[in-house]
């Protein structure tokens, strides 16, 4: 039954519905403000949120969560992982609006986390066979 269900319940659905959200911002901020930009020294200026900064710091992590069940055959880990960085993007993107945000840089910072948000969840849901919808 929770395997149906249409709700946060639903690890799958849960996971989806980000991989979804985080594919139609980057759809609508490249028609809008076109491929990101972001110099280094910009980079060092902007002030990151918590849940912008935790974001980025757990996608860094996917290489090395990959690496480790490819030791352990610990399978369960991506699926964990992929839970948790989608909780910590519905975090993100409550106090982090991408489209909003005035401040060309920040702006430009967000996309990238966002950009790497679909990376991950795209080569996660490769990997364990989950579709990926266009819509939901």
């Amino acid at each position: 039954a929770l395997a149906k269900e249409k709700s946060d319940k639903n690890p799958v659905y849960y996971t989806q519905y980000a991989y979804v959200r985080v594919a139609n911002i980057l759809k609508k901020a490249s028609e809008a403000f076109g491929a990101p930009k972001l110099s280094k020294k910009a980079l060092d200026a902007i002030k990151l949120t918590h849940a912008e900064r935790r974001l980025a710091v757990s996608l860094a992590r996917f290489p090395e969560v990959v690496t480790d069940i490819s030791r352990t055959f610990q399978v369960h880990q991506l699926t964990t992982y992929l839970i948790d960085i989608t909780r910590e993007f519905h975090s993100f993107y409550e106090v982090a609006p991408v489209m909003q945000e005035k401040n060309v840089e920040l702006r430009a910072a967000r996309t990238m986390i966002c950009a790497a948000m679909y990376r991950v969840m795209s080569e996660g849901f490769d990997l364990l066979g989950i579709s990926k919808p266009q819509r939901m």
